[in-house]
């Protein structure tokens, strides 16, 4: 009887390799797809001056956020309530902490803009004369 040689013994194993790979390519494709219209998109951003930042800043930063999309190091969205715990944990007083998450709330009244530096969140506490 032959013995088989040991590559014919890998080929079932390679197959199932390409196989596999092969199911995952149009997932790939599409993440890249994506990937690819979010930097033109930047890109054209940047062009057409609809961004706070100098051109050259602008397009530095769209091939940064590409390089880090294809090594897949860009973060996933915050949740909002998770990201007002953080932001207010810095209060240790409770009156402190609870206007904290007061002023991240619906009722606060928000002004100035991000591109302007910063936005000012506002709540009114009426507090009763003692």
């Amino acid at each position: 009887m032959l013995n088989p040689s040991p590559r014919w013994r890998l080929a079932p194993l390679a197959c199932a390799f390409v196989a596999s790979s092969l199911s995952f390519a149009p997932h790939a494709s599409a993440a890249g797809d994506a990937d690819a219209m979010r930097y033109r998109q930047d890109m054209l951003d940047c062009r057409e001056g609809r961004t706070a930042q100098s051109r050259p800043d602008c397009e530095r930063e769209a091939r940064n956020a590409r390089a880090d999309a294809r090594r897949g190091a860009l973060s996933t969205p915050v949740d909002p309530a998770g990201q007002t715990q953080r932001r207010c944990a810095v209060f240790k007083q409770e009156d402190d902490h609870v206007a904290c998450m007061a002023r991240q709330g619906a009722g606060a009244q928000v002004s100035g803009s991000v591109e302007g530096g910063g936005l000012l969140r506002e709540i009114t506490t009426t507090v009763p004369a003692r």
